[in-house]
């Protein structure tokens, strides 16, 4: 299992989300982090995608993580398959890492 300070990004240079009135910034922030998680937890998690559907119906389906959701359709260009989806998930969490890590949300 990751160390919480790892897996919250301390070492990487994303901070941890603080209570704030930017609930968007919060929320992206969360996101990332709940991602990461499941991510990294993949080969100890039964259905991992089921864990990927909770996580997109609990935060309201962000737009972010909607080609992660089993049931939405693919956009034009987007591999199928559960290894399109694990490509698309961690070109996700390289992604909004980097955006974190730069300050953005």
């Amino acid at each position: 299992m990751e160390s919480v300070p790892r897996l919250l990004g301390l070492d990487s240079g994303v901070k941890p989300p603080e209570p704030s009135g930017d609930n968007d910034s919060t929320s992206r922030k969360w996101l990332y982090l709940e991602m990461k998680q499941l991510f990294v937890e993949m080969s100890s998690r039964g259905d991992i995608w089921s864990d990927v559907a909770d996580v997109y119906c609990d935060f309201e389906h962000p737009k972010a993580i909607a080609s992660l959701a089993p049931w939405m359709p693919l956009a034009p260009g987007d591999e199928p398959g559960e290894a399109g989806m694990l490509r698309r998930w961690q070109a996700y969490l390289e992604r909004e890492g980097l955006a974190l890590r730069a300050g953005a949300g």
